[in-house]
């Protein structure tokens, strides 16, 4: 993800959860919105607090 550039986003995928992930971090800064279903929102984010890096590669 650290080719996303400022206020573009992609489609992604994190623990099998399709979500779109948008860059908002300015001035260099790795700031990033995770944009996914309502139903899935709890273990997206439950899967982004655990640390896992292989979805941000």
């Amino acid at each position: 993800m650290h080719d996303l550039r400022f206020g573009r986003h992609r489609m992604s995928c994190i623990d099998t959860m399709d979500d779109r992930v948008c860059r908002v971090g300015m001035a260099g800064t790795l700031a990033y919105e995770v944009h996914c279903h309502s139903k899935v929102a709890r273990p997206v984010y439950d899967a982004i607090c655990k640390g896992r890096r292989s979805f941000w590669d």
